[in-house]
């Protein structure tokens, strides 16, 4: 039976209301200091060079360790729209959320034919706390994307079985690869398929009341033909596999052995698991970052959360003949995960709300239908269910609702954000260094010196929070303690040259000329051609009487800064320039 309609468009505004209710305050929301810069404020695929050139490089170049060339692609298009203003950005999250949640309700119709079960589940994605991050946080465009389209590949999918062709095919082959092209973590979507498969789509049953209620579908496939149909889909996502981790190796992303010891990979996926189940149904203390050493558990604890999940996936396997959906949810929560769950160990995360974006729908399936016995056979118009059960429903709909947007709030601009990381873990490291980002950005060095000692005190080893308190500390005038720190930071890491370049500029700063120069040239050896501290090296051998090597130095800086600069700093190199040359027809010093 099809819907009417005037049905179809109250249900489609109906969770577009609930999207909006639940994220509005993201509308007013700022860029934050995490990630946003390196997307949108500095991404170069965003502003430098002709627009298809820049289009076409997103899809043949590796970008801040990854590559999903669609997501920089769609911030493109919004760069060319809405600038630097983030209403724009936010407002086309919303947009792909509730796309996203739309085509979840239709693809879960169409293959079970329950639409109450099937609006209630795409009600409470819609607005689950665990998803504001995904939603709220422009960087994480690549989450809201890829989901859209791991939702329309899913209905692509349900064509394709209900009409067996090779275009059907191709469809859901493209669709597929430009999720991929998103986000990789899609590259579970095969895994999903083969389970979907079995339920609700029923593929392998030969009798005809285990078929969805929606349809009806071809006649019975072996499970070996199934998985046959995947091995395409499955050499595609090996290949996005590899080649992300190429860029995440190649950016430094994945941590040694060393780092993260074996035993740290085994624990973690368990703690991980047994978190994401938690915070689905309390959704408290949400924070844009969980570091790794607030969550390592005693073993007791470890054993208890190893025993639960084995527990749900001996129960789930039990039930299988006649509760399917329980173990088809469960497997859709668990292989998706997979990907981020720490075994191949990438950043400093204990686990993020981001990546329960879709896996989420494997438990919500759970929920819904986990507990019926045997095929589901509600009518495929009208939602029907008892009263009692639609009020509890819409209670938890506006609870998560009311949740949703609190949490939204949180994320306001880059202060309002990590204060209230810091309310939920008062040790987290990330969390006080981007507070002090935040007031180096304000100009606020005093402010931000605390912020930096304490992530110190945190992460002896990090190499950006050394680089920052020197900063700040050289901002304030305590060049001994600048020089200091940033000498302690190159015994650590001594290629690093952001480094390198701050303590040559601290000790010109210092008047220690011959210093700062051989700081600067194996400053320019490890970041070569950047402007800013090719202008540094000028000033520094004006300031050492050598003009001859400064205007070699600042006619270097000026071109480099015609290539990936401002117009300001071309400006004042041309300036400094300038006041060189005429220094050297003086024959004096600057």
């Amino acid at each position: 039976m099809r819907i009417p309609l005037r049905t179809e468009l109250t249900y489609a505004l109906c969770l577009a209301g609930l999207v909006f209710a639940a994220f509005w305050p993201a509308l007013r929301s700022e860029f934050v200091n995490f990630d946003d810069p390196t997307y949108v404020l500095e991404n170069p695929f965003l502003k430098d060079g002709p627009p298809i050139n820049r289009w076409l490089g997103a899809w043949t170049t590796f970008y801040f360790a990854n590559w999903h060339p669609l997501t920089v692609n769609s911030l493109m298009l919004d760069a060319t729209l809405f600038g630097d203003r983030p209403a724009g950005y936010h407002l086309t999250n919303l947009v792909l959320h509730f796309l996203t949640t739309w085509t979840l309700f239709l693809a879960l119709r169409k293959m079970t034919g329950d639409v109450a079960g099937s609006l209630l589940i795409a009600a409470v994605f819609a607005v689950h706390p665990l998803h504001v991050e995904a939603v709220a946080w422009v960087s994480e465009r690549k989450d809201v994307l890829a989901g859209l389209l791991w939702m329309l590949g899913i209905l692509a999918y349900v064509g394709y079985v209900r009409r067996p062709s090779i275009a059907g095919y191709l469809g859901v082959t493209v669709v597929f690869a430009l999720g991929l092209a998103a986000k990789p973590m899609n590259v579970t979507f095969p895994c999903v398929l083969f389970l979907l498969d079995f339920w609700p789509l029923r593929r392998h049953a030969p009798s005809a009341e285990l078929q969805p209620a929606a349809a009806s579908v071809p006649a019975a496939v072996s499970p070996s033909r199934l998985a046959v149909e995947k091995v395409p889909w499955l050499m595609i996502a090996a290949a996005c596999g590899l080649a992300t981790m190429l860029a995440q190796r190649a950016d430094g992303a994945v941590r040694t052995l060393e780092e993260c010891p074996l035993e740290q990979r085994l624990i973690q996926p368990i703690i991980a698991c047994v978190m994401y189940l938690w915070k689905s149904v309390w959704p408290t203390q949400l924070s844009v970052f969980y570091p790794d050493e607030a969550y390592v558990w005693p073993l007791p604890g470890v054993l208890a959360g190893l025993c639960l999940l084995v527990a749900v996936s001996a129960v789930c396997w039990k039930t299988r003949a006649t509760r399917p959906a329980a173990l088809i949810g469960w497997l859709w929560f668990l292989g998706m995960l997979i990907p981020v769950l720490g075994m191949v160990k990438v950043g400093k995360a204990a686990f993020a709300d981001r990546y329960l974006y879709v896996p989420q729908v494997g438990l919500l399936i759970m929920v819904v239908w986990g507990w019926r016995r045997g095929p589901i056979t509600a009518p495929a118009g009208v939602p029907t269910t008892s009263a009692w059960r639609l009020g509890v429903a819409t209670l938890v709909v506006c609870v998560l609702t009311a949740a949703s947007n609190l949490q939204t709030r949180h994320w306001r601009n880059s202060f309002t954000l990590f204060d209230h990381a810091l309310a939920c873990n008062p040790q987290n490291w990330l969390a006080h260094y981007n507070l002090g980002v935040a007031h180096t950005t304000a100009g606020r060095h005093s402010l931000a010196t605390p912020y930096y000692e304490m992530a110190l005190r945190l992460r002896p080893a990090h190499p950006h929070v050394r680089n920052s308190l020197g900063y700040s500390y050289a901002r304030e005038g305590r060049l001994d303690e600048a020089i200091a720190i940033y000498r302690e930071g190159l015994e650590r890491d001594p290629n690093y040259g952001g480094l390198r370049f701050n303590l040559a500029s601290a000790l010109a700063q210092a008047k220690q000329f011959d210093a700062a120069l051989q700081e600067y040239r194996e400053a320019d050896r490890l970041m070569p051609n950047n402007p800013r501290l090719l202008l540094g090296l000028a000033n520094c051998e004006a300031e050492s009487g050598r003009p001859a090597e400064a205007l070699v130095a600042a006619r270097q800086a000026l071109e480099a800064a015609r290539r990936n600069s401002s117009q300001r700093l071309v400006s004042d190199i041309r300036s400094r320039i300038s006041d060189l040359e005429q220094a050297a027809r003086s024959g004096g010093g600057m």
